[in-house]
């Protein structure tokens, strides 16, 4: 929750950056056509989603080979439920990166959201997982976040 908080901050500060260098490098003549505030929202959107839009593509076009690659990083990992979803975070050659979102049962009755991310290598054709990380987990005590942020 707080990760996505941080996040939406950061894409508001940073598109009033933006728009404010733009401003400043225009004649004084043109300042009045510049529309800053309608400027300003849509590099908040193009900020805030862009990153979760490249996420979906690399995930379309990738996720369905390194399903099972992810799943057996998943369970190799100290979570004890099982996955609800996975992203594909990046893809580079032969090397990717993935997070698995899972499912797991709190001891008072709840439920939790662990995030684990995993490091595939491609070898022989086939990804396999290579290493895989603990982000998340209420049970575990870990508190990491996600870019772009996950739950």
């Amino acid at each position: 929750m707080f990760g996505f908080i941080f996040y939406v901050g950061g894409c508001f500060i940073a598109s009033g950056l933006i728009t404010f260098l733009w401003m400043t490098m225009k004649p004084i003549a043109n300042r009045n056509d510049m529309h800053s505030l309608r400027n300003m929202s849509i590099l908040f959107v193009l900020l805030l989603g862009g990153p979760y839009a490249y996420t979906e593509y690399l995930t379309s076009a990738h996720g369905d080979e390194m399903h099972d690659a992810i799943l057996k990083g998943f369970e190799e990992s100290e979570i004890d439920g099982e996955i609800v979803y996975y992203k594909v975070l990046s893809v580079s050659g032969d090397r990717a990166r993935a997070i698995a979102v899972g499912l797991e049962q709190e001891t008072w009755g709840g439920t939790d959201r662990p995030i684990v991310a995993v490091t595939l290598e491609r070898t022989a054709g086939e990804w396999e997982p290579s290493s895989f990380y603990v982000v998340y987990s209420d049970r575990l005590g870990r508190e990491n976040y996600t870019f772009p942020p996950f739950r």
